[in-house]
């Protein structure tokens, strides 16, 4: 197993990640009252900070298996995420949700944020890993 996932590294980074955006969230939607901020940003993220949580089990269990699995299990927990993602938009939009192209562009812009976030995190550890 990785020693990013066994020490909590990784976990420590998401969440210190995820409170920054969280920060920069309530300071959009609260203080500057952006008025693109969608009322379910909160949940939005809640839900990418796990969807996120588990590709990252996903793919430490293919860095387990072995190191030529790697990519198999990271393409695999990248299809799982959009294709995740894409239904809950069009289950949300078939639902009628209000402010639909505001909840539409949250969930993609905090969807790429954390989809970079993982990337650079995978990166650095491949880095590491590879000296």
């Amino acid at each position: 197993m990785p020693e990013e996932i066994r020490n909590g590294r990784y976990a420590g980074q998401l969440f210190l990640f995820t409170t920054l955006v969280a920060i920069s969230i309530f300071l959009l939607k609260y203080i500057l009252q952006v008025s693109f901020i969608h009322d379910t940003i909160w949940y939005i993220l809640l839900y990418v900070l796990f969807q996120t949580l588990f590709s990252f089990w996903i793919i430490g269990l293919g860095i387990q298996k072995s190191q030529e699995s790697f990519i198999k299990y990271t393409m695999t927990a990248t299809i799982i995420r959009l294709t995740l993602s894409l239904l809950i938009i069009f289950v949300a939009l078939q639902l009628g949700i209000n402010h639909r192209l505001s909840f539409v562009l949250n969930f993609l812009i905090t969807y790429f944020i954390f989809l970079i976030f993982e990337l650079i995190s995978l990166l650095a550890n491949l880095r590491a890993n590879s000296k």
